[in-house]
């Protein structure tokens, strides 16, 4: 590793850069692609395969450059492959020797830094790496590190201002198979009397009664003076990642060495010719798009990773320095959710220069056509829309950068990946989808895991074959696929809401809510909200002879959700919810009149001198969309673009028409 304050040395960035994304621009260039069957290309066994292939023989191209501080973006942190690659085999090295089974599981919750990807693959090359979130709350932590059935746990030390050491300490109390805490400093990236100081208090305050205290960097020290040996295959299990949600019954995804590589060599396969290029990570490492899309995507070809400070795109200065950070590191891709990038058009990048960045990739949630074209026209990136899970290893589709980017749409398969829509019969079975019909999506190809841990998770996650081939994985999304291989997104049959990227379980909000004495039915659906996409409300009914307000039944939530993203915005209380005719409740329907609420509320004071309505329905290929009829003789200009104006922010498929 080394320090400095200059910019990295021009030779390992390429200054005359050729684009990173080559080669795909229709769905005929990734046939031509799968011409070479996958079992006749020369891919890496394991993650650590990759690195060593993509830092090439010398070893002495730039791997990882760290940030720690967005306000002061100069001051960095350099690791060359040969560099990372030595960090991450000590790092599996001093693992093995604290661990007490041959092959273990390794939980961590850690903000970003280097010492959580060296963590992370070190992990993955001798067992199971098990990233957790780390702004969960103790109790949740402790159910996800009982169902990984974890031995060792890595986290940081005491630091002031932050609770994530006395969180996990109250956490692994709870999980007894884990023996091991390993602590990272990261008071050594503050630097001078403060980092020293903070170094010092760290490590006096970390005490874990009845567990083993190991500091990170004496873990290092305790490997044995020769490299291990790696044993893992492509088919062994090496990541366990949390999903189908932050609150509820834990789901952890098997994902195998042979699921991220394929993943990544496929979606970088004929798309980088100038192999030495940076792509800035700000998601969180206990994520999947970052772990793959910023991580092994760039390193299997050769590329460098910018890491930014310890809270990512959430610490001090990064969003109002990302224009600087781009121009002085020379970032070529950069991956975010919506609100980065709507966060961004606050902060122009007139005089500032960011020809090297090619494409920021967006995806977790939806983003507005209007918005869309709005960050694209003032910033100039090419914003390309993706679709990813977890169980697909984070990548299953994106708008090409060399062909036809559809807004709305999230872009063509990813090579080796096959993708269908499962449209259900009047039998209950399913058949395929015609081009254009919408359905399930279903997604098969060596990306796809291994399954999750508990059998009866995973009994829910597969459609058979209507042809009688190898089953497909449920993503639980509704979308549609048009004539040229565009995948389009229209809903989701699983109930997740997503707030801002942040995945919330509406059944943790309905059983608490249930809780209360006088609730008769609940239903958690997501409210159409700017930036963040959606939040979550809920709607109720009172028990025959009760009478129950939203501010009571916020008050009652509060204490027993346990996490802040899932409390509900809003609680409305109504006379009745829709049904099934079997009386189940029916979310679809319930969903359209909150669209209605929020557009009618967000309109009326808009047009205080014109009467309108707002019939959101069912549409064959958005999904759902929203008629707002002003019962008026024609719409004005004015009134438009007052409308358009106040709609920019929401991801609503809308219309708007004019009715005596």
């Amino acid at each position: 590793m080394s320090t400095t304050t200059s910019a990295p040395d021009e030779s390992l960035v390429g200054a005359n850069q050729a684009s990173v994304f080559k080669g795909v621009a229709t769905l005929d260039d990734i046939l031509k692609i799968e011409a070479i069957p996958l079992e006749d290309r020369d891919i890496p066994e394991t993650v650590l395969d990759a690195f060593k292939l993509g830092g090439g023989d010398a070893g002495d191209n730039e791997a990882l450059v760290f940030i720690p501080d967005g306000e002061n973006y100069e001051m960095h942190h350099r690791w060359t492959f040969a560099q990372f690659i030595a960090e991450i085999e000590r790092t599996a090295a001093g693992l093995q020797a604290v661990s007490d089974v041959e092959s273990p599981t390794i939980s961590f919750l850690l903000p970003n830094l280097p010492e959580t990807i060296f963590s992370l693959w070190a992990a993955a090359s001798i067992g199971k790496v098990n990233p957790v979130n780390p702004l969960l709350e103790p109790q949740q932590i402790a159910e996800i590190l009982n169902a990984a059935e974890a031995d060792i746990v890595v986290t940081i030390n005491p630091v002031p201002g932050a609770d994530l050491f006395e969180k996990t300490i109250a956490a692994v109390a709870d999980v007894p198979s884990i023996k091991t805490i390993i602590t990272i400093d990261p008071a050594r990236y503050v630097g001078g009397l403060k980092g020293a100081i903070g170094s010092l208090l760290g490590r006096f305050k970390a005490k874990a009664p009845g567990k083993r205290l190991v500091p990170f960097n004496q873990l290092q020290k305790m490997a044995p003076s020769t490299p291990p040996v790696f044993t893992k295959k492509a088919d062994d299990v090496c990541a366990l990642f949390h999903t189908g949600g932050t609150t509820g019954t834990p789901k952890l995804a098997q994902l195998t060495h042979r699921n991220l590589v394929t993943l990544a060599w496929a979606a970088t396969e004929n798309r980088v010719e100038d192999l030495r290029r940076r792509n800035f990570t700000g998601l969180p490492l206990f994520h999947i798009n970052a772990v793959t899309v910023n991580g092994i995507c760039t390193w299997i070809r050769g590329g460098s990773c910018v890491l930014g400070p310890p809270q990512g795109y959430r610490a001090k200065g990064v969003i109002p320095n990302l224009w600087k950070i781009v121009e002085y590191y020379k970032i070529a891709a950069m991956s975010g959710v919506p609100t980065i990038y709507q966060a961004l058009l606050d902060y122009p990048n007139e005089g500032i220069d960011i020809s090297s960045l090619e494409a920021g990739f967006c995806g977790a949630a939806p983003i507005s056509k209007p918005v869309f074209n709005r960050i694209q026209k003032k910033t100039g990136i090419r914003l390309l829309e993706g679709y990813g899970f977890t169980e697909g290893a984070g990548i299953t589709a994106t708008n090409p950068f060399d062909g036809e980017s559809r807004i709305g749409s999230v872009g063509l398969r990813q090579p080796y990946q096959e993708v269908t829509i499962f449209v259900e019969t009047d039998e209950g079975q399913y058949r395929h989808g015609a081009p254009n019909e919408i359905g399930i999506i279903g997604v098969r190809g060596p990306n796809i895991f291994k399954g999750y841990v508990r059998p009866e998770d995973d009994a829910k996650a597969w459609v058979p074959d209507p042809d009688g081939g190898q089953r497909w994985y449920n993503t639980g999304d509704m979308g549609r696929i048009d004539e040229d291989g565009y995948i389009w997104l229209t809903g989701r049959k699983k109930e997740l809401i997503i707030r801002g990227g942040h995945n919330i379980d509406p059944g943790v909000i309905e059983e608490a809510i249930a809780k209360h004495p006088d609730v008769d039915i609940v239903a958690a659906i997501p409210s159409p909200a700017p930036r963040v996409g959606e939040m979550p409300v809920a709607y109720v009914t009172a028990r025959q002879g009760a009478q129950i307000d939203e501010e009571t039944l916020l008050a009652h939530v509060q204490p027993i959700i346990p996490e802040r993203a899932a409390i509900p915005k809003r609680i409305f209380v109504v006379d009745d919810v829709p049904l099934t005719a079997i009386g189940k409740i029916f979310k679809p329907e319930l969903k359209m009149r909150e669209t209605d609420r929020v557009v009618t509320d967000l309109l009326t004071p808009l047009l205080p001198d014109t009467p309108f309505t707002v019939l959101t329905e069912r549409h064959l290929t958005h999904g759902q969309r929203t008629t707002i009829t002003l019962h008026k003789e024609s719409v004005d200009p004015q009134t438009k673009e007052r409308v358009t104006e106040a709609l920019l922010p929401y991801s609503i498929e809308w219309t708007l028409a004019a009715a005596r």
